[in-house]
């Protein structure tokens, strides 16, 4: 095989609008499969010429890292569970490295303007935060369909895009994307800068994953979540009972 599939490889565009309704900084991520070990050069090649700087790994590490970082690609652990949602502690870094490539997400709402970025300020000091570098964050997990869309959808909604057209500008391009329980999770989703994720209900991210993903694992005996439509299914109403 001299070169890999077009349709392994989803590409995600958002432009961010300006205060003035101006375009902002564009977004870009690559959603794929997890690479084999086999393969690990074609993905190289072709993430590179679709100008990716980062690979996040959303799933357990199953490749040599090495291969990417040669080729100036820095690929970063942020797996969880298959089929679940991503703990806080995820969440944060992915806002840290979407906000050190696209100067776009938000921690705690403080932003000042370059030429031709908003970017993050973390404390009073004009210099607290480097330049945007840009380019295009690939984001795989198994199959690209759950944990890998998963994340970048969190990453347009921390950029502004509201969690609906978040998930069908993904859907649109990626058939399959997301399974219930994940769709649930971001319907009530809030960026961080909110600090609570069920508005009105002082409800904490970091509870309703943790009370989510036990009832994942209680639903599945420690198996992967089901898909819509097959027998096992997941009841939102049922976790929203107990917060």
């Amino acid at each position: 095989m001299t070169s890999l599939p077009a349709r392994l490889f989803t590409e995600v565009t958002y432009t961010k609008p300006t205060a003035n309704s101006g375009p902002g900084p564009v977004i870009r991520f690559i959603i794929h499969d997890c690479p084999s070990e086999m393969h690990l050069d074609l993905y190289v090649r072709e993430l590179l010429a679709r100008g990716v700087t980062d690979v996040i790994r959303a799933c357990e590490p199953s490749y040599n890292k090495l291969i990417f970082e040669q080729h100036g690609i820095r690929v970063h652990e942020m797996g969880f569970v298959d089929g679940s949602v991503p703990p806080p502690k995820i969440i944060s870094q992915l806002i840290e490295l979407c906000n050190e490539r696209f100067g776009i997400c938000r921690f705690d709402g403080k932003r000042r303007k370059s030429s031709n970025h908003v970017i993050l300020n973390n404390s009073d000091s004009e210099d607290a935060s480097p330049e945007p570098i840009g380019g295009a964050i690939a984001v795989h997990c198994i199959a690209g369909l759950g944990r890998a869309p998963l994340l970048v959808a969190i990453a347009l909604i921390e950029a502004g895009l509201p969690a609906i057209d978040a998930i069908q500008l993904i859907r649109s391009r990626r058939r399959g994307a997301f399974n219930s329980v994940q769709l649930k999770w971001l319907e009530i989703y809030r960026p961080q800068k909110s600090k609570i994720s069920l508005v009105g209900e002082g409800i904490s991210t970091s509870r309703f994953g943790m009370l989510l993903n036990n009832r994942i694992r209680a639903m599945n005996g420690g198996d992967e979540v089901s898909q819509p439509g097959e027998k096992k299914r997941f009841s939102f109403f049922g976790l929203k009972n107990q917060l």
